[in-house]
């Protein structure tokens, strides 16, 4: 099958290829990946590429990328070699125009690179991987910067947690053109300091403005709203309170929540440890320091079996926060539910994948971070229902957008199971706020571009 661009892809592959350092901020389902590709394919038939290396998490690193190549005639003359598995030290040496890897195989392959060094286009495929300045695999991606010509960068969700997310990504681009080289100066002149025990950074006033105007250039937004037909969304709160046996264990969980929180040298540890806790509590499931989960209280899964006896039938996509309720619900319902996450081969996740999209499964059990990216599940089901909330907005908007894309035919019902007065609330919240932050900021950066 020919690539037929739609114009905002031929824009978009311009914009790349007019830059040596760029991105791409663009929502799923305008295919991010084979204009990506598109520019490849220009640069290889013009002599101006060695060979590409495309960074990307597992899932689109092992079938998105491949998939994608071999969808259309226009790339499949690219040799494409994805080094990942028990062969990869001997892919590395074979020639390619492409080679995929996933972040984690960053460490390998910079210790493994053939000499002289292949690689001159460099590709990061859902960019928010490298959010962290501190993180490893962004100190990895930056030891070797310098080593290619050009740097592009793709993802729908830029900001998740704030304005600080970009600049790591905006360096990996242009090595600090445009928000500066250091996160020091970055934090000292657009952000101030604060929240509890001054581990958070905010926004200054004004500093999205500013670096939306510096951002303009070197990255181009791309709106599904203004070139795709998607369906509406509407959201549905199903609200549950704890019995007063989980809710006297919640209060003592909150509790001591709060004193080691008041202990700031131990926040990273215990805290967090407490804060989980807190969230499987309301969950329904707490695990004990055996490991051996145990159940407190059903509501959730009592208002789950509801709302899959209202939906008569109707496909469901439930988001789970803990493995342990994979087999609460299982057992609550008294069915086996296909489950796609951590443990579930690449073959039987596929399965299950094909067998959702023909409309054969009412319920399929996923946790976000498996299926936040390179998946399509909106051929069947409508409806998505978050058994429990992650803080993680990225994963959030992901997972929905799994559902909510082109192809869509209904309209998307996002339903949330939510704890009354627990950290569900709060959860809620922070979701709410990020999405905020994160739209304004998309909002600017297009609004420069058409000034």
């Amino acid at each position: 099958m020919k690539w037929h661009p739609h114009g905002y892809q031929i824009r978009a592959a311009k914009f790349l290829l007019d830059r040596g350092g760029a991105g791409l901020w663009a929502d799923p389902g305008l295919g991010k990946t084979s204009v990506a590709l598109a520019c490849i394919a220009a640069l290889h038939e013009a002599g101006n590429m060695q060979r590409a290396l495309v960074v990307a998490p597992l899932r689109p690193a092992t079938h998105t990328w491949p998939k994608e190549l071999m969808k259309w005639d226009d790339f499949r003359h690219l040799k494409m070699i994805v080094l990942h598995g028990k062969d990869k030290d001997w892919h590395i040496t074979r020639d390619a125009d492409i080679n995929v890897i996933n972040p984690e195989g960053l460490q390998w392959l910079v210790r493994n690179a053939p000499e002289p060094w292949p690689w001159d286009v460099l590709v990061v495929d859902e960019s928010t991987k490298f959010k962290s300045w501190s993180a490893q695999r962004t100190k990895l991606l930056r030891s070797v910067l310098d080593r290619f010509e050009r740097r592009w960068t793709l993802t729908g969700t830029p900001a998740p947690n704030g304005l600080g997310d970009v600049f790591s990504q905006a360096f990996i681009m242009d090595g600090g053109k445009a928000l500066g080289p250091y996160i020091t100066h970055f934090r000292s002149r657009f952000m101030v300091q604060g929240g509890y025990l001054g581990y958070e950074w905010f926004p200054r006033e004004g500093s999205w403005e500013e670096v939306a105007a510096r951002l303009h250039d070197l990255v181009l937004r791309l709106d599904a709203k203004d070139w795709l037909e998607l369906p509406p969304i509407s959201y549905n709160v199903i609200e549950v309170e704890l019995p007063p046996a989980a809710r006297r264990l919640y209060n003592e969980l909150e509790d001591q929540f709060f004193l080691e929180l008041e202990q700031g040298n131990i926040v990273a540890g215990s805290a967090a440890a407490l804060g989980m806790k807190l969230r499987q509590c309301t969950n329904g499931n707490v695990y004990e320091e055996s490991g051996t989960s145990v159940s407190i209280h059903k509501e959730k899964l009592n208002a789950l079996e509801d709302l899959i006896e209202e939906l008569s039938g109707a496909p469901v996509l439930v988001a789970v926060a803990f493995r342990s309720e994979v087999a609460a619900i299982c057992q609550h319902l008294g069915q086996k539910i296909p489950y796609l996450g951590g443990g579930v081969s690449p073959k039987e996740a596929d399965r299950i994948i094909s067998e959702w999209n023909k409309g054969k499964l009412p319920i399929v059990l996923a946790h976000p971070t498996s299926v936040a990216h390179g998946l399509n599940l909106q051929e069947s089901g409508h409806h998505i229902c978050w058994y429990g909330l992650t803080w993680n907005f990225e994963e959030y908007d992901q997972f929905i957008r799994r559902v909510w894309r082109q192809g869509q035919k209904n309209r998307v019902i996002v339903h949330q199971i939510i704890a009354e007065k627990t950290m569900d609330q709060s959860i809620g919240a922070a979701l709410r706020h990020k999405d905020r932050q994160q739209t304004s900021l998309m909002q600017l950066v297009k609004n420069y571009r058409h000034k």
